[in-house]
């Protein structure tokens, strides 16, 4: 993912970076079938199943990870871009992977798992364990679009300092979560001796180490690529906010767990509360105008404001603001956001006219043939369906402004 998102954002050749994602996929891969292995950490969960070596044997693990490192660099080789291209991708691929990357940063990993690591060395460990692997892919993302020696600088400096954030929450997790929760072991690291950032900070002091690292890394990356970098900051947003609605419940206060509900999806929340606050609307307006209370205003269709109109348009403002207006998630919501609202405004408004002839017919036809009437009587279409231009264009505006008032990011 991060291979493609650095390529589009620098406007490169999507059939290379797709070649090269696979690669980094199958690297990946690799890497964690070989730290599963007991002669490494000795996990037996992967993803809530049992890892590679436990399901298959060690010998079988060791070779499907030689594959996987194998093929990697052949799908490289083969991908449709010029030489010099990917012979760029293969050496970031190397780098981040291999003796400078890495594989050092595990070398590392092995040698202070008994020893009380100081942060120094333990940002080392970080920097080659996992940012290393990071920034290969994204340098394969710049190789793709030929980025400049300036741009890949600040793309470096994004991925180790990711990397060390990524890093830094998943310590946290792994003393804050379950294994059911994180689909692996969890605890293994004070079993083991290792020092993390737990150890040096506590969970809570090391969680406000990495939301302060990411909002440093993701304020410079903006400051180069502004907008276009929209993705990335996000990554980096997840990165950071992860242990929030994974931190055990019970443990927590009721306000810890609302505000990590609230932020979970942060799109769909703006989205749910715009119409809820239209509908809320619609039902004080209808008391006005019509001098009664109507609880079914508050889930009912039709009316002052649209509630649909509002509730695509808060989606279109919280997904530009959390994604970028130049993503592709934005161009899908923005698209949803113009058929919805005109909808509204046509066959929905049209379904609701047709039904107000067909009711007065039914009711003149009821007045004139009375035998029908056991047929008929309970016979009544819905007329509150689609809304006026005036309907859409409140509900437009109320969108705007939930979107734009809502607190996204805390």
């Amino acid at each position: 993912m991060l291979v493609l998102a650095v390529c589009d954002m620098l406007n490169g050749s999507a059939e290379a970076a797709e070649q090269f994602a696979a690669a980094v996929e199958m690297l990946h891969c690799y890497s964690l079938i070989h730290d599963d292995l007991p002669c490494m950490d000795n996990d037996d969960l992967r993803r809530g199943k049992p890892s590679c070596h436990k399901a298959f044997g060690e010998a079988t693990a060791m070779l499907a990870g030689d594959v996987l490192l194998t093929e990697a660099f052949n799908a490289i080789a083969h991908a449709p871009a010029s030489a010099e291209i990917r012979v760029r991708a293969a050496q970031a691929l190397g780098m981040g992977a291999g003796s400078h990357g890495m594989v050092y940063g595990q070398e590392l990993d092995l040698k202070y798992e008994a020893l009380a690591a100081t942060e120094e060395q333990l940002r080392l460990i970080h920097r080659h364990k996992t940012g290393a692997l990071i920034n290969a892919a994204i340098q394969m993302g710049a190789a793709a679009a030929q980025a400049t020696e300036q741009q890949s600088k600040e793309l470096e400096d994004y991925a180790y300092g990711i990397g060390l954030v990524f890093q830094i929450v998943d310590d946290v997790l792994d003393v804050t979560s379950t294994a059911e929760q994180l689909g692996k072991p969890i605890g293994s690291d004070s079993e083991n001796g290792k020092t993390t950032f737990v150890t040096l900070y506590g969970a809570e002091g090391a969680m406000e180490l990495a939301k302060k690292l990411n909002n440093e890394t993701c304020a410079s990356l903006h400051a180069e690529f502004g907008e276009k970098a929209a993705f990335l900051e996000s990554a980096g947003k997840r990165a950071a906010g992860a242990p929030q609605l994974i931190r055990k419940i019970e443990g927590g206060t009721t306000m810890q767990f609302i505000h990590s509900v609230l932020t979970f999806n942060e799109i769909l929340t703006v989205s749910l509360l715009s119409w809820f606050v239209a509908q809320v609307l619609k039902t004080i307006i209808n008391f006005v105008l019509l001098g009664r209370f109507q609880l079914e205003r508050m889930w009912g269709d039709g009316g002052m404001p649209s509630a649909h109109s509002a509730t695509v348009t808060a989606m279109v403002i919280a997904t530009a603001r959390s994604e970028g207006i130049h993503s592709a998630i934005f161009a899908v919501a923005a698209v949803v956001a113009i058929i919805t609202m005109h909808d509204a405004m046509g066959v929905r408004r049209e379904t609701g006219e047709q039904a107000k002839v067909l009711n007065k017919m039914l009711e003149q036809w009821i007045e004139v043939t009375e035998k029908n009437n056991p047929f008929l009587q309970n016979m009544h279409l819905k007329e509150m369906v689609g809304h006026t231009p005036l309907q859409v264009m409140a509900g437009f505006a109320l969108g705007i402004l939930v979107g734009f008032l809502y607190p996204m990011g805390l």
